[in-house]
């Protein structure tokens, strides 16, 4: 979610590379520095996402599997979004 969050503002900024401002890990921040507005469909779903964090990489407690499967789900289902609004019309 997060690179696919940095490509589409590089995308939309019409940037070769990403600059500095906008290396940051806060999913929040990115989306709001694409300037895109999530659909009313794709908000609690995002919401989910923004909870990812760096650190989760580390954590040793187990996840649920079916939270792990709907978590997937919504990072495709935003990430077609993201991609929708940054392909050339």
């Amino acid at each position: 979610m997060e690179c696919a969050l940095k490509s589409a503002i590089c995308a939309l900024k019409n940037l070769p590379t990403l600059p500095e401002d906008y290396k940051t890990h806060v999913l929040d921040e990115l989306l709001g520095a694409t300037g895109l507005t999530l659909p009313d469909n794709l908000v609690m779903k995002f919401c989910i996402l923004r909870d990812w964090t760096v650190e989760l990489r580390y954590q040793t407690k187990a996840l649920n599997a079916q939270y792990a499967r709907k978590f997937l789900q919504y990072v495709k289902e935003v990430k077609q979004w993201l991609e929708s609004e940054t392909s050339p019309r």
